[in-house]
């Protein structure tokens, strides 16, 4: 991948996951459920390094 999709790529990325509405999947308003156990978690991690923390 050239470096410059890549670059648009990720940032793109980046802003749409901080729109997703992160809660009970239950809900009507959550976009995504909570991770349901560690390997999920990490798998989350890898596929969004963006993420800082896990709450």
């Amino acid at each position: 991948m050239q470096e410059w999709v890549h670059d648009e790529l990720q940032d793109a990325l980046l802003q749409r996951m901080r729109t997703v509405r992160v809660g009970d999947g239950f809900e009507e308003a959550t976009q995504m459920g909570p991770c349901i156990n560690s390997a999920r978690t990490a798998l989350a991690q890898v596929l969004c390094p963006c993420q800082l923390s896990v709450a």
